[in-house]
């Protein structure tokens, strides 16, 4: 079972007891939990973008794109996992310009152009 990372269910509420019930035909993304879960990422993501001043162009579609179903599951913190990360750390976060790539890789090009890594290259 898909445990959401970025999205509440809503089934519970914080001390236990039960909640709302939940209506997941009336979600935005439609039932699809990881689908939901990517919608609410990718929100974060452009608020994180919006707040740092840096262009933000890509849709939920392109996050999608870019975020298939098999690559979702492997985001996280390690080395070998994935990130969305940008070509050109001067240009902002559009589709021409932005992968997803191992965590390692990222730090790789960082040594390479003698960049520090920033948390906000990344997601």
């Amino acid at each position: 079972m898909y445990k959401n990372k970025y999205a509440h269910t809503g089934t519970k509420t914080n001390d236990g007891k039960p909640g709302r019930p939940v209506n997941r035909d009336m979600w935005i993304t439609g039932p699809d939990p990881i689908r939901r879960d990517k919608y609410y990422a990718y929100l974060n993501h452009k608020a994180q973008a919006k707040y740092r001043n840096e262009l933000y162009e890509l849709e939920f579609e392109d996050w999608e794109r870019l975020w298939t179903d098999e690559n979702w599951h492997q985001r996280g913190r390690k080395l070998n996992d994935l990130l969305l990360c940008r070509w050109e750390w001067d240009e902002g976060w559009t589709v021409e310009n932005v992968r997803v790539c191992p965590k390692r890789e990222y730090h790789k090009q960082m040594k390479k152009t003698g960049r520090k890594s920033h948390s906000h290259n990344v997601q």
